[in-house]
């Protein structure tokens, strides 16, 4: 998932593979931080992604450039979404909220009580 735009223009990618291993970049060709998402969060996050919702989802559900919206790609192998922040609908928000910690600096160990 990669978030760009904002006020600042800023750039986030985060990574989550299968295994669960997070490898999160704030710039361009900078050096990525790794993290681990809970086994949990982990097994919702794939159920999300590889749900027929995700799947159906058009690729680009923006219907207008918004000024200083953030804009979202969410990225599976079988899938693409393109979304800003008017546009973002389900599952892509639960998605969000998983993988939101890792986009503001945090790590997914803050979202989660427990693996």
């Amino acid at each position: 998932m990669t978030r760009t735009g904002g006020i600042a223009g800023g750039y986030t990618s985060v990574v989550v593979d299968r295994d669960g291993a997070v490898e999160v970049l704030d710039a361009p060709g900078g050096t990525p931080e790794t993290d681990r998402m809970p086994r949990g969060e982990l097994a919702e996050l794939r159920g999300l992604l590889e749900s027929e919702e995700f799947e159906s989802l058009p690729r680009r559900t923006i219907d207008r450039q918004v000024p200083d919206a953030f804009v979202y790609e969410f990225v599976t192998p079988g899938h693409a979404v393109l979304a800003d922040d008017l546009s973002l609908r389900d599952p892509l928000r639960d998605v969000l909220e998983l993988v939101g910690p890792w986009l503001d600096g945090g790590t997914g160990q803050e979202a989660s009580t427990a693996e």
